[in-house]
């Protein structure tokens, strides 16, 4: 079998653009986030703020209603720190794709 690609769509196989500058980078040169060695420090801090948001944002409303049951026959108030845990680390997670898609997003625009 012939290789019968161009130079250009070669070079489309083995470069990429970064998700935060989108500048033109070959793959090696970019993290598994897609993004530059220039964009990491500054996405890294962005994600370290903005991911909490997410996570608070997921855990309030279920906090809330949580805390205004009266009596809870079933359960003591304590027994509800486990699923606001896992609720907390479920919006940690959505807030880090929440953040890169947001970042994909406004440098498509």
């Amino acid at each position: 079998m012939t290789n019968s690609l161009a130079s250009g769509e070669e070079l489309h196989f083995q470069s990429s653009d970064c998700d935060s500058c989108g500048g033109l980078f070959t793959k090696s040169e970019l993290d598994s986030d897609h993004w530059c060695s220039e964009c990491r420090p500054q996405m890294r801090r962005r994600l370290a703020v903005w991911r909490h948001v997410v996570a608070i944002l997921v855990v309030l409303p279920f906090a809330i209603w949580v805390m205004r049951l009266e009596k809870l026959d079933f359960l003591p108030q304590v027994a509800w720190l486990l699923p606001l845990s896992a609720a907390y680390y479920l919006g940690f997670r959505i807030g880090k794709e929440v953040v890169k898609g947001y970042t994909r997003w406004n440098h498509s625009r």
